[in-house]
């Protein structure tokens, strides 16, 4: 429509000599200008992408648990907020700001289920609500709400396994004689005769020690239990079994949590006949076992479950395409049971790190990471575990000069890793006399050195009294002395912590170089692991001797003869932003460095 002053003076009769803008020449103008501006702005847009450098081509269709590092929550050493000792859930809402701070983007919180706490909730007696000890579900609801203000994702774990034997399905199976719903919940047997005495039908053993299965009382009948007695297994071929479990997860789905961590998935089904025996010792544990458990673990059954529950957390899925997270616990996998996983539709914890000793050499973390990352099926996504609520800390078992170490490696590794609290500041475990330990699994089977407590120490906030941990004077586990030197209030406040080396990783593994699947390894000496991450534009060297000694190193191979420092784990030998010289690098024992080459 014209502007007004041409429209008016065309009224009125006195303009009769059209403007420019109203002849075929100015729309034939106009056209030109149009394609033109479209050229321009093409242009632009190319020369902006060069400027900004290269994409990685797997990183757009990341999911965020592909993008980000797991930090792994026992609550009940995190924080107390109340004073009675106990981790609870209000400590770690006070807590989310450290998240942000050291570059963590997914809180995995073990489980806060209402439990009698015989294995400190890994018993649940109800799914579907929080144990008082940690707080209420308002408690849960406000946590979660504060955590997306933060871009914080939450995964939660789950433990369908088994429950607690006062758990309400527990109870009323007991009494269900004639066969009714619940008594199908769980696996019963009446035993078998032997010699004149009635004994379990199998020989199966608990993970925990002794015989899987309890002679109950009230019904007469024996029950099957992988762990505790006071964790009795779910029968998952029992269909209102996966339907409950079903709306479990669904239940916390609509209370906002991003994904779940599933505890002990290999147990989920043992064979339906009770009456084989395995090939054990009996006068071993299941430990030693180990390999022999054909009929109570890893049965294929487990991964029709799996789909199923992926179909569940689908329901769930974002209009932006973004899914629900379900990583598994699993260990000793073959690869085709990996890959069985997978297609399932969860992600199967990687634990080969877990267990390295110092007698594994360059070679054999090597052949660790390779079984990690290479040969992964179609949609596979790697991920490395160096620390978790079972096991010993990584300053135990490596000494606390690693930590730097074990940390860079677990961060510039493809695939999304998982810390455990504490590790990013170098915790140790603390050695709990006889007397001190709480552990279920230890006082079963009356041996102190399967005790869990040293990893479970409470986390060391400050050099305040109990490490900032609690107000209280008896936390449930004691604290670890050495929180007068560790801890985060003062690593905070030192550019060459364990600490600070952590964060600068953690913003380090964001750039598009280390947000894909690929890994080259540049093998130099056999105490020294190094490889590379990233293409030619965007390329980094990751060095890191394992060794007890210093070695010097020929980086010749990558044709490059200079380096710049990114990260380094001893700022006393190589600064951060330094210029190195790869042809004659030399590293010393437990020192790393990672590499910008130009």
């Amino acid at each position: 429509m014209p502007e007004p002053k041409y429209r008016a003076a065309m009224e009125q009769g006195k303009t009769s000599k059209k403007s420019f803008c109203y002849t075929n020449k100015c729309s034939v103008l106009t056209f030109l200008l149009v394609i033109a501006g479209i050229a321009v702005a093409v242009l632009v847009t190319l020369f902006v992408k060069s400027v900004r450098g290269p994409a990685t081509k797997e990183k757009a269709g990341l999911q965020w648990w592909q993008k980000d590092i797991i930090y792994q929550v026992y609550p009940r050493s995190f924080q107390d907020s109340d004073g009675n000792g106990i981790g609870d859930l209000n400590g770690i809402r006070n807590r989310l700001y450290y998240f942000n701070d050291i570059g963590v983007g997914i809180v995995w919180l073990s489980p806060f289920y209402k439990s009698p706490m015989k294995d400190f909730g890994y018993d649940v007696s109800n799914y579907t609500a929080v144990d008082s000890i940690f707080g209420t579900m308002k408690d849960f609801e406000a946590l979660m709400k504060d955590a997306k203000q933060k871009g914080l994702k939450v995964i939660v774990d789950f433990v369908p396994n088994h429950c607690s034997d006062e758990h309400p399905w527990f109870k009323q199976s007991k009494h269900d004689f004639n066969g009714t719903k619940y008594r199908d919940y769980f696996i019963w047997s009446k035993g078998v005769n032997e010699s004149g005495q009635r004994v379990p039908p199998n020989n199966w053993q608990s993970v925990f020690g002794g015989s899987a299965w309890t002679l109950d009382n009230v019904s007469g009948e024996y029950y099957y239990h992988q762990f505790t007695p006071n964790q009795p297994d779910l029968n998952f071929r029992n269909k209102d079994v996966l339907n409950e479990i079903d709306n479990v997860f669904r239940f916390w789905l609509n209370k906002g949590v991003d994904g779940f961590r599933i505890d002990a998935i290999p147990h989920l089904f043992e064979v339906k006949n009770l009456s084989w025996n395995e090939n054990i010792n009996v006068n071993k544990s299941w430990q030693e076992n180990a390999g022999r458990h054909i009929y109570t673990r890893d049965l294929d059954e487990i991964y029709g479950v799996v789909r199923r529950w992926r179909k569940v957390l689908d329901e769930f899925r974002q209009d932006d395409g973004s899914e629900k997270f379900l990583v598994l616990e699993t260990s000793d996998l073959t690869k085709e049971m990996r890959d069985k996983y997978y297609a399932a539709g969860g992600v199967p914890f990687f634990f080969e790190l877990l267990g390295v000793q110092k007698s594994c050499n360059v070679t054999c973390l090597e052949d660790i990471i390779k079984r990690g990352t290479l040969g992964l099926p179609s949609g596979g996504w790697p991920n490395f575990v160096i620390g978790n609520h079972d096991q010993r800390r990584i300053a135990e078992r490596w000494g606390e000069e690693f930590v730097n170490a074990w940390n860079m490696l677990l961060l510039t590794l493809p695939g999304t890793p998982t810390t455990y609290y504490g590790e990013e500041i170098g915790m140790t475990g603390m050695n709990y006399t006889q007397n001190e330990t709480v552990d279920p699994a230890a006082l079963q089977s009356n041996n102190m050195s399967q005790s869990r407590d040293p990893e479970r120490s409470p986390m060391q906030w400050s050099n305040a009294s109990q490490a900032g941990f609690t107000t209280g004077s008896a936390p449930w586990l004691k604290v670890n002395p050495d929180y007068l030197t560790i801890n985060v209030a003062k690593q905070n406040a030192s550019d060459s912590s364990i600490l600070s080396i952590y964060k600068l990783l953690a913003k380090l593994r964001t750039r598009s170089a280390f947000q894909n699947k690929d890994i080259t390894f540049t093998r130099v000496t056999d105490d020294i692991l190094s490889f590379t991450r990233g293409d030619k534009s965007d390329k980094y060297l990751v060095v890191i001797n394992f060794g007890s000694n210093s070695a010097t190193t020929n980086f010749a191979q990558l044709k490059f003869e200079s380096a710049t420092v990114e990260v380094s784990t001893n700022n006393a030998i190589y600064n951060v932003g330094s210029l190195v010289n790869l042809t004659s690098l030399t590293l010393s024992s437990a020192q790393g460095l990672v590499l910008k080459i130009k």
